[in-house]
């Protein structure tokens, strides 16, 4: 059977994201710490996981959280290649009250949505593209 994945995100006191094999053997391959900080508000995350061009992409978003990850070693490993979306030649801040994500339909890009009700829309490298308010 091939080896199939599910990428899980915990909760309050851990906030990490862990990687499963799921399939004939169901175990966690690798776990990694969100790094984030006792929050004073609730957070919301999403996470998702994307097989692009034969990598295995990572993703969550939340409340000034941003994290593009690589999974590696046959899904066993995380590195982070992006932890914040930064909007090239832009006067203005763009909110970091991430709401959601989800992979544009043909897999090349990734649109980032925020509370205020701006969207980004990132490279398939996780990279900052175009910011729509």
């Amino acid at each position: 059977m091939n080896e199939q994945h599910l990428v899980t995100l915990s909760g309050e006191g851990d906030w990490c994201a862990i990687m499963w094999q799921w399939g004939d053997q169901f175990k966690m391959l690798a776990k990694v710490d969100l790094h984030v900080m006792d929050p004073v508000e609730p957070l919301t995350f999403q996470i998702s996981l994307a097989n692009i061009m034969s990598d295995m992409v990572c993703v969550v978003t939340g409340t000034s959280t941003y994290k593009y990850m690589k999974l590696e070693d046959k899904g066993r490993s995380f590195r982070e290649m992006h932890s914040q979306l930064v909007a090239r030649n832009r006067g203005d801040a763009v909110s970091t009250n991430y709401t959601c994500h989800a992979w544009a339909k043909d897999k090349v890009q990734l649109v980032v949505c925020t509370a205020e009700g701006d969207i980004l829309v990132c490279a398939m490298s996780g990279e900052f593209l175009i910011y729509i308010p």
